[in-house]
């Protein structure tokens, strides 16, 4: 029996391997393609689960983590290159694959003969067959929803076919890449002040740029400024732009609202909130989320602890991907508004006890949850 476990533990650890390997050459072909196009790659991510293995190579910073995505952040795109650049960077990814599957393949069919056991044949053909498959695969153009490969994103097919329709708000959000990179930086690192004077000193080159003003917003956010986090946001509202613009633009300027907690605030974030819930597959449960707080917000909050209650008893508490800071204090604060209190307590405990609630925008919500509440310790009125 154990020699029959570590057999199976074996092959899944090949099966993981033979995977990155397939991710690695896709990353690398994009990675080729932009250095070909003249751009310069300021990072590649393979995995985006837990703390990565950094390192850098001739300043391209490289990480390693579990799971299953991938990406690169390239910047230098020249306004009257931009098509071309894209067009060369995007392309090389899935042609890696189908190049490398290629080589493969030929070496494949000088040595097999000398090949000793059929599982070697197993895993130079599943080599051959994974890079083929993922070439072809990203060329098909769609959104892709996979929470374990790192959420929404879109796939190269799609972004080689929306090449040629670039609207003038995408075109600055690819100029202002470099910016959106070394304030992203600056927010992964909790230096959010000095995220905002990045954002802001660019946003003068670039004020149609949706990334630009999420990232200057969620800097905002953690930081506690939730009336500026709103305000970088609103004047996109109206704008036509991707969906996955959309979905981030909606669902930050609901949650900044929310939490700056006024009545028009409250009553601006459930337009926001229904947006969101329209948006994307499972990341539905994110505006549900949302509504369900601003049901409790609001008064109605038997509604919302019914929603709420199914989210806290799927997630593993507390988790920084799917706020469950945000759902857990307010499913606190529904319980405490039907009497619950020592459920109440116990919800509001877990929260505080997370490394995350120190985070300011975790904190400025779990703060103003306890004032409300009295600490959860007086009856409601």
């Amino acid at each position: 029996m154990s020699l029959f476990v570590a057999a199976i533990g074996l092959a899944l650890a090949a099966i993981l391997l033979f995977c990155y390997i397939v991710m690695l050459t896709h990353e690398i072909g994009h990675a080729i393609g932009a250095m070909v196009s003249g751009l310069f790659v300021e990072r590649v991510a393979i995995g985006s689960m837990g703390n990565p293995w950094r390192f850098h190579i001739y300043g391209t910073e490289v990480l390693f983590s579990l799971g299953l995505s991938t990406g690169s952040w390239n910047s230098g795109y020249k306004r009257e290159k931009i098509k071309w650049q894209r067009y060369v960077m995007i392309l090389c990814g899935p042609l890696a694959n189908i190049f490398f599957a290629s080589i493969i393949l030929l070496i494949f069919l000088q040595y097999r003969i000398g090949m000793a056991h059929k599982y070697e044949y197993y895993a130079w053909l599943f080599i051959i067959f994974a890079n083929v498959i993922t070439g072809i695969e990203a060329l098909i153009p769609r959104y892709i929803n996979i929470p374990a490969m790192g959420g929404i994103n879109e796939s190269d097919g799609l972004r080689l076919w929306r090449i040629h329709s670039y609207t003038e708000a995408e075109m600055q959000d690819i100029l202002a890449s470099a910016h959106i990179y070394a304030a992203t930086r600056k927010i992964e690192s909790s230096d959010y002040a000095q995220a905002i004077m990045i954002c802001e000193k660019a946003a003068s080159d670039y004020p149609m740029s949706n990334f630009l003003a999420n990232c200057l917003s969620v800097a905002h956010m953690y930081l506690g400024n939730l009336s500026n986090a709103a305000k970088a946001l609103e004047p996109f509202v109206d704008k036509q732009m991707n969906p996955l613009f959309a979905y981030l633009i909606h669902f930050n300027l609901a949650m900044g609202l929310l939490l700056e907690g006024s009545e028009q605030g409250i009553l601006k974030a459930i337009n926001y909130s229904r947006v969101t819930k329209k948006t994307f597959f499972n990341e539905r449960k994110v505006g549900e989320a949302l509504l369900a707080a601003i049901d409790v917000e609001s008064g109605n909050y038997d509604q919302g602890v019914t929603v709420l209650e199914k989210y806290v008893q799927k997630e593993k508490p507390p988790d920084r991907r799917r706020n469950t800071i945000f759902i857990i204090m307010y499913l606190a604060y529904g319980y405490y508004l039907q009497g619950k209190y020592p459920e109440a307590r116990k919800l509001a405990s877990m929260a505080q006890s997370s490394e995350l609630a120190e985070e300011p925008l975790n904190h400025a919500l779990i703060e103003r949850i306890r004032r409300t509440t009295v600490d959860f310790k007086t009856p409601a009125n």
